[in-house]
This record gives structure tokens, sequence and C-alpha cells, in this order.
């Protein structure tokens, strides 16, 4: 194939993948525009029905609208990791507006990371923001979140790290696995690896049974400086 033949053939995958991304992103607005008419329709019946058994299908059904808009979102969020350059982060303002919001939940939030700062796609605040939301979604047995970072092995480690109102051992056996996806965990997780991966940080979840969720990002030498 002639030099001419390939950068032909490349501006015609350029273009179509120009086309499929302006798709899915005019698919993904028509539904959600979709779902917020579904929802404010299930509001209004719900105000003006009195059947207790309908109200709680309704209220499932307004749930399942929710979660599908949440997953609409993670697409969009994937579809945009590694469109603009890394850049460096500082931790510490990257988890402002994430301790914030911890705060506004209920969980109180400590975070240690001195003036260290990331190089990682632009998309890296938003990593906190979808750990922290599976944190919310635990509901009261979440009370208190720690974000601290230390050296390992030549490399800088972000510890994540929950810590649980005290929960009996067998309530806990009842609590499922938060990796199994069960609760959109699952994606939720995926898209945190992909956002952090551009840059070669790496997302382990080290839990152990009894004391909450505790997430470990470890982000490699050349990637993170101390100002």
């Amino acid at each position: 194939m002639t030099e001419a033949a390939l950068k032909k053939e490349n501006r015609q995958l350029i273009l179509a993948g120009k086309k499929i991304s302006h798709f899915e992103s005019t698919a993904r607005y028509n539904i959600a525009n979709s779902l917020t008419v579904m929802r404010g329709i299930l509001r209004q019946i719900r105000r003006h029905s009195g059947d207790s058994a309908l109200m709680h299908k309704l209220e499932k059904t307004d749930n399942a609208g929710r979660e599908i808009y949440r997953q609409l979102e993670l697409a969009r969020t994937l579809q945009e990791i590694g469109i603009e350059c890394p850049e460096w982060h500082c931790l510490r303002k990257a988890l402002e507006p994430v301790v914030l919001q911890a705060e506004h939940a209920g969980v109180q939030c400590s975070v240690d990371t001195g003036e260290s700062e990331v190089c990682a796609d632009p998309l890296f605040s938003r990593v906190f923001q979808l750990l922290l939301e599976m944190t919310i979604r635990h509901g009261n047995r979440v009370s208190a979140l720690s974000i601290s970072c230390c050296p390992k092995s030549g490399n800088m480690a972000i510890i994540w790290e929950e810590d649980p109102d005290q929960v009996s051992a067998e309530e806990w056996e009842r609590i499922p696995d938060e990796g199994n996806g069960g609760d959109g965990s699952g994606l939720v997780l995926f898209v945190c690896s992909e956002i952090l991966a551009v840059t070669g940080i790496s997302l382990t979840e080290t839990d152990v049974r009894g004391r909450g969720s505790r997430f470990e990002l470890l982000v490699p030498e050349g990637r993170y400086r101390n100002v």
C-alpha cells in the first residue's frame, strides 16, 4: 500500500471515529432527555396516587431510571478519557470538592497528601468523585473517610480508606461484595481504572472484612512530584 493510500485510509478512520463519537453523544443526550421526562411523569403520578403498592412500583421504576442516567454519565466520562494530554494535578486541590461533598453527606473526611502532585489525565479528579459516590451508597455503614499518600518501592501510593460504623460479623456477611457489579460498582471501578491507566497509575481494591473499602492508587516514578 502506498503512503498516499495509507494517509487516505487514516483520514477515513478518523472521520469514521468522529461520526461514531457524534452518534454516541447524540444518543446519550436524547436518552437522558427522555429519562428526565419519564421521571417527571412518574413523580406526578406518585403525588396523585394513594395506592401504596403502586407507589412502591413507581419508586422502583424511578430508581431504575436514575441508575440508567448514572450509567450514561459514566459512558460519557469513558468516551472523554485520553482526549486531552495529561497534566499535573495538585492532590490537595483535586480532593477539595470531594471533601465538601463527603461532609455534606455526613461522612467525615480527612486528607493528608501534603502538596504532592500527580501527572494524569485531565479527568483525574473524577476518579475520587466516583469513589466517593460508591462510599455514599454504602449508606450509614460509613462514618469517616481518610485519603493519604506515602512512598512505596520507588512509587507513590494514594490510599483511600473508609472507616465504617461498627457492623457485626453477621451483618457483614449480608453485605454484598462491592466488586461484583450488582450495584454498578464494577463499571465505576472500570472507568476509574481507565482514567488512571492513561499515565500508568494502577487501582487496587484492598478491602479488609469489617473495616470498609480500601483502595490503593499506585503512581509510578516520574508521574508524581512533591512541590
